[in-house]
This record gives structure tokens, sequence and C-alpha cells, in this order.
């Protein structure tokens, strides 16, 4: 290989960025990373555009997944007597799930 291709970071498409998670629950839109050529530019990303992601009627051409990971093992169910750690998971997802409604097409 000549060129290692690179991961461009805070973007608005691509595989979602570990590191940028609580960003995105926040509220942020650059929480994505992609592989990238080193030589290519910002600008000269055709990513980059928004009006390229946009489809005729003014939505995205592609919609943006979401997927929730929630750990409901035996050692939650167990240790919730102690600290109520699944009934404040419980509460988180419906929190999470109340935010994002009416988002979905």
């Amino acid at each position: 290989r000549e060129r290692e291709r690179i991961w461009r970071t805070r973007q608005q498409v691509g595989e979602l960025d570990d590191a940028l998670i609580v960003d995105g629950v926040a509220g942020a839109k650059n929480v994505f990373r992609r592989r990238v050529e080193p030589d290519t530019s910002i600008g000269d990303d055709p990513g980059d555009d928004e009006a390229a992601r946009l489809s005729k009627n003014g939505r995205r051409a592609h919609p943006t997944r979401l997927r929730f990971v929630f750990d409901c093992s035996g050692s939650m169910y167990t240790f919730n007597r102690i600290d109520r750690r699944l009934e404040r998971l419980q509460e988180l997802a419906l929190f999470v799930f109340e935010a994002l409604a009416g988002l979905e097409d």
C-alpha cells in the first residue's frame, strides 16, 4: 500500500465515532467519521456538501440510523435491588425514545 487511508472525524455522515457519543447525545450533528485518502482536503470532499446529501424533497437521501444497546443482563437484575440500576436504565431508555419521538419519517 502506497497511501494508507485516514479517518476524518467530526463528519455529518459516515460511521459513528465512539469518541463523540456524548456529543451526539447532547445534540451535535458532527459525530461520525469516514475513511478518506490523506490528500483529500475538507473543501474538496463531496460528502461535505449539504445539498449533495439532500434529495429532491429536501430530506436526506440516506436516512440516519441510530442503534442503542442496553445492558439487561442478570447482574443488572441482581444489583437492581441494591442501587436500582435496572430501573434507572429503563427510565433512561424511555427518556431517549421520548426525545426522539416525532423524528422518524
